[in-house]
Protein backbone atom coordinates (compact mmCIF):
# COMPACT_ATOMS: atom_id res chain seq x y z
CA UNK A 1 0.00 0.00 0.00
CA UNK A 2 1.57 2.92 -1.31
CA UNK A 3 0.84 6.79 0.38
CA UNK A 4 0.85 9.16 -2.34
CA UNK A 5 -0.72 12.56 -2.76
CA UNK A 6 -3.01 10.76 -5.14
CA UNK A 7 -3.54 8.26 -2.57
CA UNK A 8 -4.43 10.40 0.35
CA UNK A 9 -7.52 8.79 3.14
CA UNK A 10 -10.44 10.13 2.32
CA UNK A 11 -10.98 12.69 5.25
CA UNK A 12 -14.43 12.40 5.17
CA UNK A 13 -14.84 8.98 5.51
CA UNK A 14 -11.74 8.76 7.84
CA UNK A 15 -13.47 11.48 10.35
CA UNK A 16 -17.00 8.97 10.00
CA UNK A 17 -15.38 6.02 10.81
CA UNK A 18 -13.27 7.79 13.48
CA UNK A 19 -16.73 9.16 14.60
CA UNK A 20 -18.59 5.93 14.85
CA UNK A 21 -14.99 4.67 16.89
CA UNK A 22 -15.24 7.28 19.11
CA UNK A 23 -18.80 6.25 20.40
CA UNK A 24 -17.51 2.34 20.89
CA UNK A 25 -14.99 2.93 22.42
CA UNK A 26 -16.52 5.31 24.72
CA UNK A 27 -18.99 3.36 25.70
CA UNK A 28 -16.43 0.89 26.52
CA UNK A 29 -13.94 2.84 28.46
CA UNK A 30 -14.21 6.85 30.33
CA UNK A 31 -11.95 9.10 28.31
CA UNK A 32 -10.52 12.41 29.79
CA UNK A 33 -8.33 14.93 28.10
CA UNK A 34 -5.77 15.72 30.52
CA UNK A 35 -3.72 18.36 27.81
CA UNK A 36 -3.96 18.72 24.28
CA UNK A 37 -0.58 20.67 22.38
CA UNK A 38 -2.28 19.52 18.69
CA UNK A 39 -4.37 22.19 18.99
CA UNK A 40 -3.14 24.68 16.19
CA UNK A 41 -0.32 22.23 15.07
CA UNK A 42 -0.27 21.81 11.47
CA UNK A 43 0.59 18.59 9.89
CA UNK A 44 3.38 17.38 9.30
CA UNK A 45 3.99 16.12 12.32
CA UNK A 46 4.94 13.03 14.49
CA UNK A 47 3.27 11.60 17.16
CA UNK A 48 4.73 9.26 19.86
CA UNK A 49 3.46 7.24 22.71
CA UNK A 50 3.35 4.41 25.11
CA UNK A 51 1.83 1.80 24.01
CA UNK A 52 -0.44 -0.90 26.46
CA UNK A 53 -3.88 -1.35 24.57
CA UNK A 54 -4.87 -3.17 21.72
CA UNK A 55 -7.16 0.00 20.55
CA UNK A 56 -4.30 2.77 21.36
CA UNK A 57 -3.68 3.90 17.57
CA UNK A 58 -7.61 4.25 17.15
CA UNK A 59 -7.98 6.17 21.05
CA UNK A 60 -4.86 8.77 20.43
CA UNK A 61 -7.14 10.02 16.97
CA UNK A 62 -9.96 10.80 18.99
CA UNK A 63 -8.99 13.85 19.45
CA UNK A 64 -7.17 14.85 16.32
CA UNK A 65 -9.38 15.71 13.96
CA UNK A 66 -7.02 14.51 10.99
CA UNK A 67 -6.45 11.15 10.72
CA UNK A 68 -2.76 9.72 11.50
CA UNK A 69 -0.54 7.77 9.23
CA UNK A 70 0.86 4.95 11.76
CA UNK A 71 3.01 2.83 11.50
CA UNK A 72 1.44 -0.40 12.16
CA UNK A 73 2.75 -4.31 12.31
CA UNK A 74 1.94 -6.36 8.67
CA UNK A 75 0.06 -8.77 10.89
CA UNK A 76 -2.86 -6.83 11.21
CA UNK A 77 -2.57 -6.82 7.49
CA UNK A 78 -3.73 -10.07 7.22
CA UNK A 79 -7.09 -9.10 9.15
CA UNK A 80 -9.64 -7.94 6.61
CA UNK A 81 -11.54 -5.97 8.30
CA UNK A 82 -8.85 -4.66 10.33
CA UNK A 83 -6.54 -4.06 7.26
CA UNK A 84 -9.87 -2.26 5.72
CA UNK A 85 -9.78 0.50 9.00
CA UNK A 86 -6.21 1.04 8.88
CA UNK A 87 -6.34 1.74 4.92
CA UNK A 88 -8.99 4.17 5.60
CA UNK A 89 -6.64 5.52 7.52
CA UNK A 90 -3.90 5.54 5.24
CA UNK A 91 -1.31 3.34 7.79
CA UNK A 92 1.98 2.18 6.99
CA UNK A 93 2.77 -1.98 7.49
CA UNK A 94 5.91 -2.52 9.04
CA UNK A 95 7.81 -5.66 10.14
CA UNK A 96 8.43 -5.83 13.51
CA UNK A 97 12.16 -5.33 15.01
CA UNK A 98 13.30 -5.84 11.76
CA UNK A 99 14.93 -3.22 9.08
CA UNK A 100 12.01 -2.30 7.05
CA UNK A 101 12.71 0.27 4.21
CA UNK A 102 9.99 0.46 2.78
CA UNK A 103 8.37 1.58 5.82
CA UNK A 104 10.91 4.11 5.89
CA UNK A 105 10.10 5.38 2.26
CA UNK A 106 6.94 5.57 3.19
CA UNK A 107 7.01 8.01 6.29
CA UNK A 108 8.92 10.03 3.88
CA UNK A 109 5.79 10.16 1.66
CA UNK A 110 3.39 10.68 4.67
CA UNK A 111 5.61 14.14 5.45
CA UNK A 112 5.57 15.33 1.90
CA UNK A 113 1.92 14.92 1.74
CA UNK A 114 1.01 16.61 4.92
CA UNK A 115 0.22 13.60 6.70
CA UNK A 116 0.27 13.17 10.64
CA UNK A 117 2.75 10.00 11.66
CA UNK A 118 2.27 7.90 14.27
CA UNK A 119 4.66 5.80 15.96
CA UNK A 120 4.63 3.39 19.39
CA UNK A 121 8.23 3.72 20.02
CA UNK A 122 8.46 0.68 21.99
CA UNK A 123 7.32 -1.72 19.05
CA UNK A 124 4.70 -3.55 20.87
CA UNK A 125 2.05 -3.19 23.59
CA UNK A 126 3.65 -3.43 26.93
CA UNK A 127 2.26 -6.45 28.82
CA UNK A 128 2.10 -4.66 32.48
CA UNK A 129 1.85 -1.24 31.60
CA UNK A 130 5.19 -0.17 32.50
CA UNK A 131 6.94 1.51 28.99
CA UNK A 132 9.83 -0.82 27.75
CA UNK A 133 13.06 -0.42 26.24
CA UNK A 134 12.02 2.62 23.41
CA UNK A 135 13.59 1.37 19.87
CA UNK A 136 16.36 3.24 18.90
CA UNK A 137 15.65 3.31 15.19
CA UNK A 138 12.90 6.07 16.56
CA UNK A 139 15.48 8.40 17.26
CA UNK A 140 16.73 7.85 13.88
CA UNK A 141 13.27 8.41 12.10
CA UNK A 142 12.63 11.76 14.14
CA UNK A 143 16.34 13.25 13.42
CA UNK A 144 15.58 12.16 9.33
CA UNK A 145 11.88 13.60 9.43
CA UNK A 146 12.57 16.81 10.97
CA UNK A 147 9.18 17.62 12.02
CA UNK A 148 7.61 18.72 15.04
CA UNK A 149 7.11 15.44 17.48
CA UNK A 150 4.20 15.20 19.62
CA UNK A 151 4.51 12.73 22.72
CA UNK A 152 1.38 11.61 23.95
CA UNK A 153 0.54 9.13 26.84
CA UNK A 154 -2.20 7.34 27.97
CA UNK A 155 -2.53 6.76 31.73
CA UNK A 156 -4.94 3.96 32.69
CA UNK A 157 -4.79 2.23 29.11
CA UNK A 158 -3.21 -0.53 30.58
CA UNK A 159 -5.54 -1.05 33.27
CA UNK A 160 -8.63 -0.65 31.04
CA UNK A 161 -7.32 -3.05 28.97
CA UNK A 162 -4.24 -5.58 29.91
CA UNK A 163 -2.80 -7.11 26.92
CA UNK A 164 -2.76 -10.34 29.12
CA UNK A 165 -6.12 -10.05 29.88
CA UNK A 166 -9.80 -11.89 27.94
CA UNK A 167 -12.10 -8.84 28.92
CA UNK A 168 -11.93 -5.06 28.92
CA UNK A 169 -12.88 -3.00 31.84
CA UNK A 170 -14.82 -0.05 32.39
CA UNK A 171 -12.74 2.47 34.18
CA UNK A 172 -10.44 5.96 33.15
CA UNK A 173 -8.29 6.45 30.05
CA UNK A 174 -6.46 9.71 30.25
CA UNK A 175 -4.87 11.28 27.36
CA UNK A 176 -1.71 13.50 27.80
CA UNK A 177 -0.43 15.37 24.32
CA UNK A 178 2.80 17.12 24.76
CA UNK A 179 4.75 19.42 22.19
CA UNK A 180 8.38 17.87 22.70
CA UNK A 181 10.43 19.03 20.26
CA UNK A 182 10.68 21.34 17.04
CA UNK A 183 12.80 21.24 14.03
CA UNK A 184 14.94 23.43 15.17
CA UNK A 185 15.66 21.49 17.68
CA UNK A 186 16.10 18.78 16.07
CA UNK A 187 18.39 19.97 13.82
CA UNK A 188 20.42 20.60 16.63
CA UNK A 189 20.65 17.16 18.34
CA UNK A 190 22.76 14.09 18.33
CA UNK A 191 20.17 11.17 17.50
CA UNK A 192 21.98 10.11 21.12
CA UNK A 193 20.33 12.89 22.48
CA UNK A 194 16.80 12.57 20.84
CA UNK A 195 16.41 8.94 22.08
CA UNK A 196 17.43 10.26 25.42
CA UNK A 197 14.62 12.92 25.05
CA UNK A 198 11.89 10.52 23.73
CA UNK A 199 12.93 8.02 26.43
CA UNK A 200 12.90 10.77 28.79
CA UNK A 201 9.39 11.81 28.00
CA UNK A 202 7.83 8.29 27.27
CA UNK A 203 8.74 7.00 31.00
CA UNK A 204 5.82 5.72 33.21
CA UNK A 205 4.73 3.24 34.91
CA UNK A 206 0.62 2.33 35.15
CA UNK A 207 1.41 1.35 38.48
CA UNK A 208 3.38 3.76 40.18
CA UNK A 209 0.24 6.33 38.83
CA UNK A 210 -2.77 4.10 40.15
CA UNK A 211 -1.08 3.54 43.60
CA UNK A 212 -1.86 7.51 44.16
CA UNK A 213 -4.69 7.53 41.48
CA UNK A 214 -6.69 4.52 42.83
CA UNK A 215 -8.91 4.82 39.88
CA UNK A 216 -11.38 1.55 39.43
CA UNK A 217 -11.53 -0.59 36.87
CA UNK A 218 -14.64 -2.92 36.45
CA UNK A 219 -15.27 -5.45 34.40
CA UNK A 220 -16.15 -9.57 34.77
CA UNK A 221 -13.58 -12.33 35.47
CA UNK A 222 -10.87 -9.95 35.95
CA UNK A 223 -7.69 -12.43 36.38
CA UNK A 224 -8.58 -14.66 33.37
CA UNK A 225 -5.47 -15.19 31.39
CA UNK A 226 -3.55 -13.60 34.03
CA UNK A 227 -1.02 -16.40 33.57
CA UNK A 228 -0.39 -15.55 29.56
CA UNK A 229 1.81 -12.90 31.84
CA UNK A 230 2.82 -14.25 34.92
CA UNK A 231 4.24 -18.11 34.15
CA UNK A 232 6.31 -18.30 37.71
CA UNK A 233 4.98 -18.74 41.07
CA UNK A 234 7.22 -17.11 43.18
CA UNK A 235 5.98 -19.88 45.92
CA UNK A 236 7.43 -22.83 44.58
CA UNK A 237 9.40 -20.74 41.94
CA UNK A 238 7.71 -23.42 39.15
CA UNK A 239 7.70 -22.87 35.29
CA UNK A 240 3.92 -22.73 33.64
CA UNK A 241 2.10 -24.11 36.27
CA UNK A 242 0.12 -20.84 36.80
CA UNK A 243 -3.97 -20.81 36.39
CA UNK A 244 -6.61 -18.66 36.66
CA UNK A 245 -10.31 -18.33 37.22
CA UNK A 246 -12.78 -15.49 37.26
CA UNK A 247 -10.68 -13.06 39.40
CA UNK A 248 -7.81 -15.76 40.57
CA UNK A 249 -4.62 -16.75 39.91
CA UNK A 250 -3.26 -19.98 41.47
CA UNK A 251 -0.36 -22.76 40.95
CA UNK A 252 -1.54 -26.03 40.22
CA UNK A 253 1.68 -27.06 41.70
CA UNK A 254 1.81 -25.49 45.53
CA UNK A 255 -1.95 -24.47 45.13
CA UNK A 256 -0.46 -20.81 45.82
CA UNK A 257 -3.53 -18.41 44.93
CA UNK A 258 -4.03 -14.35 44.82
CA UNK A 259 -6.70 -12.15 43.66
CA UNK A 260 -6.95 -9.45 41.55
CA UNK A 261 -9.29 -6.66 42.42
CA UNK A 262 -10.86 -3.94 40.33
CA UNK A 263 -7.69 -1.54 40.87
CA UNK A 264 -5.95 -4.03 39.25
CA UNK A 265 -3.75 -4.76 42.81
CA UNK A 266 -3.04 -8.48 43.98
CA UNK A 267 -4.13 -9.48 47.29
CA UNK A 268 -4.10 -12.85 49.41
CA UNK A 269 -5.51 -14.47 52.36
CA UNK A 270 -3.70 -15.80 54.90
CA UNK A 271 -0.97 -16.43 52.90
CA UNK A 272 1.94 -15.16 52.14
CA UNK A 273 1.66 -12.01 49.31
CA UNK A 274 4.81 -11.87 47.20
CA UNK A 275 4.30 -8.51 45.11
CA UNK A 276 0.60 -6.51 45.12
CA UNK A 277 0.87 -5.91 41.42
CA UNK A 278 1.81 -7.68 38.17
CA UNK A 279 4.50 -5.57 37.24
CA UNK A 280 6.72 -6.30 40.16
CA UNK A 281 5.80 -9.47 39.66
CA UNK A 282 6.66 -9.74 35.87
CA UNK A 283 10.16 -8.08 37.11
CA UNK A 284 11.11 -10.47 39.27
CA UNK A 285 10.50 -13.57 37.19
CA UNK A 286 12.39 -12.05 34.48
CA UNK A 287 15.20 -11.56 36.85
CA UNK A 288 14.63 -14.90 38.23
CA UNK A 289 14.49 -16.50 34.36
CA UNK A 290 18.24 -14.80 33.86
CA UNK A 291 19.31 -16.27 36.50
CA UNK A 292 18.30 -19.46 35.81
CA UNK A 293 19.28 -19.43 32.46
CA UNK A 294 23.01 -18.49 33.51
CA UNK A 295 22.95 -21.62 35.49
CA UNK A 296 22.05 -23.51 32.69
CA UNK A 297 24.93 -22.11 31.02
CA UNK A 298 27.45 -22.84 33.98
CA UNK A 299 26.10 -25.97 34.13
CA UNK A 300 26.27 -27.18 30.64
CA UNK A 301 23.27 -28.56 30.87
CA UNK A 302 21.75 -30.59 28.10
CA UNK A 303 18.55 -31.53 28.55
CA UNK A 304 15.44 -30.23 28.16
CA UNK A 305 14.51 -26.55 29.34
CA UNK A 306 10.97 -25.60 28.87
CA UNK A 307 9.08 -27.41 26.29
CA UNK A 308 5.19 -27.27 25.46
CA UNK A 309 2.58 -29.55 23.55
CA UNK A 310 -0.62 -28.77 21.60
CA UNK A 311 1.47 -26.07 19.82
CA UNK A 312 0.29 -25.33 16.06
CA UNK A 313 3.07 -23.77 13.74
CA UNK A 314 2.41 -22.01 10.76
CA UNK A 315 5.00 -20.47 7.62
CA UNK A 316 3.66 -16.92 6.87
CA UNK A 317 3.90 -14.86 4.22
CA UNK A 318 3.74 -11.20 4.04
CA UNK A 319 0.09 -10.08 3.62
CA UNK A 320 -0.99 -13.41 3.00
CA UNK A 321 -3.24 -16.20 5.18
CA UNK A 322 -0.89 -18.66 6.99
CA UNK A 323 -0.23 -21.58 5.77
CA UNK A 324 -0.53 -24.67 8.36
CA UNK A 325 2.07 -26.92 9.46
CA UNK A 326 0.77 -29.25 11.44
CA UNK A 327 0.48 -29.89 15.44
CA UNK A 328 3.20 -30.18 17.60
CA UNK A 329 5.55 -30.46 20.51
CA UNK A 330 7.79 -27.54 21.58
CA UNK A 331 10.97 -28.30 23.03
CA UNK A 332 13.44 -26.49 24.10
CA UNK A 333 16.92 -28.62 24.47
CA UNK A 334 20.54 -26.91 24.58
CA UNK A 335 20.92 -24.12 22.23
CA UNK A 336 17.94 -25.10 19.84
CA UNK A 337 14.32 -25.38 19.47
CA UNK A 338 12.80 -28.86 18.26
CA UNK A 339 9.45 -29.31 16.84
CA UNK A 340 8.48 -32.86 17.68
CA UNK A 341 5.98 -34.74 16.01
CA UNK A 342 4.69 -38.20 17.27
CA UNK A 343 8.29 -38.81 19.10
CA UNK A 344 9.97 -37.65 15.68
CA UNK A 345 11.95 -34.65 15.38
CA UNK A 346 10.60 -32.05 12.45
CA UNK A 347 12.61 -29.52 12.56
CA UNK A 348 15.25 -27.71 14.84
CA UNK A 349 15.86 -23.63 14.92
CA UNK A 350 19.11 -22.56 16.08
CA UNK A 351 18.58 -20.09 18.78
CA UNK A 352 21.48 -17.93 17.26
CA UNK A 353 19.58 -17.46 14.22
CA UNK A 354 16.45 -16.78 15.29
CA UNK A 355 15.53 -13.52 14.30
CA UNK A 356 12.68 -11.02 15.37
CA UNK A 357 11.45 -12.53 17.98
CA UNK A 358 7.53 -11.39 19.72
CA UNK A 359 4.35 -12.20 20.76
CA UNK A 360 1.41 -11.36 18.13
CA UNK A 361 -2.10 -10.62 19.75
CA UNK A 362 -1.51 -12.22 23.47
CA UNK A 363 -0.88 -15.53 22.72
CA UNK A 364 0.79 -15.82 19.54
CA UNK A 365 4.37 -16.30 20.11
CA UNK A 366 6.41 -15.83 16.44
CA UNK A 367 9.97 -15.63 15.13
CA UNK A 368 12.12 -15.17 12.15
CA UNK A 369 14.76 -18.17 10.96
CA UNK A 370 16.46 -17.87 7.63
CA UNK A 371 14.21 -14.78 6.45
CA UNK A 372 11.14 -17.33 6.80
CA UNK A 373 8.01 -15.90 9.55
CA UNK A 374 7.11 -18.90 11.52
CA UNK A 375 3.62 -18.35 14.31
CA UNK A 376 3.32 -20.62 16.96
CA UNK A 377 -0.60 -21.00 18.44
CA UNK A 378 -0.91 -23.27 21.64
CA UNK A 379 -4.10 -25.12 21.97
CA UNK A 380 -4.72 -24.23 25.71
CA UNK A 381 -5.25 -21.13 26.77
CA UNK A 382 -3.36 -20.95 29.73
CA UNK A 383 0.04 -21.83 27.79
CA UNK A 384 2.24 -18.48 27.82
CA UNK A 385 3.61 -16.84 24.69
CA UNK A 386 5.61 -14.28 27.00
CA UNK A 387 7.32 -16.66 28.56
CA UNK A 388 8.77 -18.54 25.20
CA UNK A 389 9.22 -14.78 24.35
CA UNK A 390 11.05 -13.51 27.23
CA UNK A 391 13.23 -16.97 27.77
CA UNK A 392 14.70 -17.04 24.49
CA UNK A 393 15.34 -12.67 24.29
CA UNK A 394 16.80 -13.48 27.49
CA UNK A 395 18.79 -16.57 26.61
CA UNK A 396 20.12 -14.90 23.73
CA UNK A 397 21.90 -12.05 25.02
CA UNK A 398 23.28 -14.43 28.02
CA UNK A 399 24.35 -16.88 25.25
CA UNK A 400 25.37 -15.14 22.43
CA UNK A 401 25.62 -11.18 23.43
CA UNK A 402 22.58 -10.47 21.39
CA UNK A 403 18.91 -10.70 21.03
CA UNK A 404 18.20 -7.10 19.52
CA UNK A 405 15.91 -4.97 21.67
CA UNK A 406 16.15 -5.35 25.43
CA UNK A 407 13.74 -6.57 27.34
Amino acid sequence: MSISNKKLPNKILSRIVLSILKCYLSSIFKLYLEKNDTSGLKPPYLLIGNHANFWDGFLVNLFIRDPICFLVSDEYFRKPILRKLLQIEGSIPKKKFLADFSAIKESIKAKEAGRIIGIFPEGRRNWDGSVEEIIFATAKLVKMLNIPVVRVLLKGSHLSFPRWARFSRKGKIIFDYELIMMPDQIQIMSVDNIFQKITDCLSYREYDFQRKAMNSYQGKRLAERLELLLYICPNCQTIGKLYSWDDKLFCNRCSYEIRYNQYGFLTTEGKQLYFDNPADWNQWQIDWSKGFLKNYVLGNYQGILMQDEGVYCTRVERFKKFKPLSIYKLIWQERELILHKNGIECQHFELKEIRGVNVQYNNRFEFYYKDQLYQFHFASHSISAYKWFTMIKLAQQIFFNNGGEDL
